[in-house]
């Protein structure tokens, strides 16, 4: 957990120095001004793109991370030794006033370092996730990997910037801490906004960041402890969303969030595909932007955009040979190394078929209508995940009804919604692009979360007046909850492994592997789970027979033998 703390300060710092400092570039001569979570999500994008460039030419380990330190060294020294270095103090700074809050945030972020530093959750991280990280720490962007695994194509910058900040360069371990620092600036953020409850001063946003906190903690918190995608993709959404409500109850009040949101939303997609509706978000501000006449912020928003996609596509191109794996629409590269436009189309359908019933044949999934599959679907479920999934339609239908039966509360709700009615669009868009395309809920948590959330605010505009003299007790609601989810968690663990992870975090799981042939290769292979883990190098499920070196060195890459 020590090292853990140290690498958060690190990693927080540098987000930090490349946040403010791209801020300040996009608006010359003002005087600085942006939270914490705008800034932190600018540098996380700032520097992740940069770790992107930087892989397609050099392996992500001790020279990649020297440049990036450097770049932040150069910031500070020279652009914010006067009045930036007070913007990072201020930025740095938490200001919960009384000593009762500040035990609160000590014990969630607590909670969080419990959570993070355990074993990987994710259970892709063994078959997967694992190995793309060593991959990218001994080498630049190998051609056609993703032919010696098709997982090894799907493209995450997320899994890019873990690489950069992995340390496996001393020798100690592959650290994994990104996804625990996320979920810090996260709850930061929320705890922030439960405070404002408290003090009866919320706004509807506010309230968002609130309800978010406990459901997270039931849901996705326990993946801090690993650098999957799910966790990343699923708290940028939230991220968001609550900053695009905190912009139409404040327009202008920050001059940076509106670029900062398109951007995020834009970063999104390169982390995880599924969440593409995401990028309404950028749409509506793009517009938004040419209808006040903001000419130079559109074409900001759009050269960020493309500085943020560029290395994305590159790696994409580089790992599979499409532009974007595994979707196959877009063939415009055809080199050697390609994936087959069969096995492209196949792993498509394997995806769709196990997020709607997992274990099951593929073709017999497929084959069934649409009604047979969602009642399966539905079924397979825990009774806490069908309950939220009825809360989507039942919260907002039953704030509709009482709306309609009485005239004063249906005037007092239109106008609120009013403000927010794009945001509930691009929500429940997402929930059906989800729903429709890969309706895994772990795939899927942003948009559930965020429709029953939404659902959940309805209530907040339709009694008011009960809300606000209940504040406290729903404060403490909100924090019972979130402790006690975290409670449920921890029994699957065990207290005895705190003593373990005091010093260090939980390296990744050491799998049993067996050598096999790759060609006149020898290679390893998996031998329960398809889990390789991450020592175990290179590694994969099974062999391709089809699929052979490019060259003499992994570095060279792989290709089919008749694609």
């Amino acid at each position: 957990m020590i090292i853990q703390v140290l690498l958060w300060i690190f990693e927080a710092v540098l987000f930090l120095l490349y946040g403010c400092f791209v801020l300040r570039i996009l608006r010359p001569g003002i005087e600085f001004k942006s939270s914490f979570t705008l800034t932190f999500l600018t540098g996380l994008v700032a520097l992740t793109s940069l770790a992107s460039i930087l892989s397609l030419v050099m392996r992500l380990s001790f020279e990649a991370l020297l440049i990036v330190f450097g770049g932040g060294l150069l910031i500070f020294f020279k652009e914010w030794r006067l009045d930036g270095l007070k913007s990072l103090k201020r930025l740095i700074k938490f200001s919960v006033n009384g000593k009762v809050w500040l035990f609160i945030g000590l014990v969630l972020f607590g909670l969080v370092l419990d959570l993070s530093t355990r074993r990987a959750a994710n259970p892709d991280t063994g078959i997967y996730h694992a190995q793309a990280i060593h991959w990218m720490e001994l080498y630049p962007a190998v051609p056609g990997l993703g032919n010696l695994h098709t997982r090894f194509a799907f493209n995450s910058s997320w899994l890019v910037i873990n690489a950069i900040f992995s340390f496996a360069f001393t020798g100690i371990q592959s650290f994994h801490s990104l996804p625990g620092l996320l979920v810090c600036v996260f709850c930061l953020d929320a705890l922030s906004a439960i405070w404002k409850i408290f003090q009866r001063e919320a706004r509807f946003s506010d309230w968002g960041k609130a309800l978010l906190l406990p459901l997270a903690f039931f849901t996705i918190i326990t993946e801090s402890s690993s650098p999957g995608t799910d966790l990343p993709a699923i708290l940028l959404l939230w991220f968001v969303l609550v900053e695009w409500m905190r912009e139409q109850e404040q327009p202008g009040i920050d001059v940076y969030r509106p670029l900062v949101i398109g951007i995020v939303a834009i970063f999104a997609i390169t982390v995880k595909l599924s969440i593409a509706p995401i990028l309404l978000f950028t749409v509506i501000i793009f517009f938004q932007l040419l209808w006040k006449k903001r000419y130079r912020d559109a074409v900001i928003l759009s050269l960020l955009g493309i500085f943020i996609l560029l290395p994305w596509f590159a790696r994409n191109v580089v790992l599979s040979g499409y532009l974007v794996y595994p979707q196959s629409v877009i063939d415009w590269f055809h080199p050697d190394w390609k994936i087959p436009l069969s096995w492209a189309a196949r792993e498509q359908e394997i995806i769709q078929a196990w997020a709607r019933i997992p274990r099951e044949d593929t073709n017999t999934v497929l084959a069934m209508s649409f009604q047979q599959w969602s009642k399966i679907w539905f079924f397979n479920h825990r009774r806490l995940h069908q309950a939220m999934l009825c809360g989507i339609a039942l919260f907002p239908l039953l704030a509709t009804l009482i709306a309609l039966l009485f005239g004063k509360i249906q005037c007092l709700l239109w106008p609120e919604i009013q403000k927010y009615l794009l945001g509930y669009l691009v929500i429940y868009s997402g929930l059906i692009f989800w729903f429709l395309t890969a309706p895994d809920l772990r795939f899927g948590f942003g948009f559930v979360i965020g429709a029953l959330v939404l659902g959940m605010l309805l209530w907040v505009i339709l009694f008011p007046k009960v809300i606000f003299r209940s504040s406290k007790i729903i404060v403490l609601m909100l924090l019972v909850f979130t402790f006690l989810f975290w409670g449920l968690q921890y029994r699957s663990i065990g207290p005895r492994t705190i003593l373990t992870r005091l010093f260090i975090p939980t390296a990744y799981t050491s799998m049993s592997t067996a050598p096999c042939k790759l060609g006149d290769q020898t290679i390893l292979c998996a031998e329960l789970y398809d889990e390789c883990g991450y020592n175990a190098f290179p590694c994969v499920p099974t062999v391709n027979p089809e699929v052979v070196l490019r060259g003499s060195e992994w570095s060279e890459g792989f290709r089919w033998i008749s694609p």
